[in-house]
């Protein structure tokens, strides 16, 4: 059986996961993760990295799975947005890869109803 039930914590509500499993109560604060994913619209082979922070080293690291895992005949071209650590720099090493940002404002559709 799965469960949400909040604590309080000094002072604070904190969520927490109840799980029970084997007649024993776990209990798991809830962390955040970020998720970087890619997808090759050609092949639908995908790679993807899990963290619990985000920074120019972990888009580094996604870059790396990214470049490794492009075939050695083709391009990989990293779409990304805004965020501060989506910049330039962080794939200057790899050769096989670019990163392009969206504009700030990005239309969501081309289209009006």
């Amino acid at each position: 059986m799965i469960g949400k039930t909040r604590q309080q914590s000094s002072g604070r509500q904190q969520a927490q996961d109840h799980v029970q499993f084997n007649n024993s109560n776990l209990h798991f604060i809830n962390h955040r993760a970020y998720i970087f994913g890619a997808v090759c619209p050609a092949t639908g082979k995908t790679e993807a990295l899990v963290t619990p922070l985000v920074n120019k080293e972990v888009m580094t690291q996604h870059l790396k799975q990214i470049s490794e895992a492009t075939e050695p005949d083709r391009y990989a071209l990293v779409i990304t947005d805004g965020a501060p650590w989506h910049t330039n720099e962080t794939a200057d090493s790899f050769h096989n890869l670019s990163i392009l940002k969206l504009p700030p404002y990005s239309p969501l559709s081309i289209y009006k109803n």
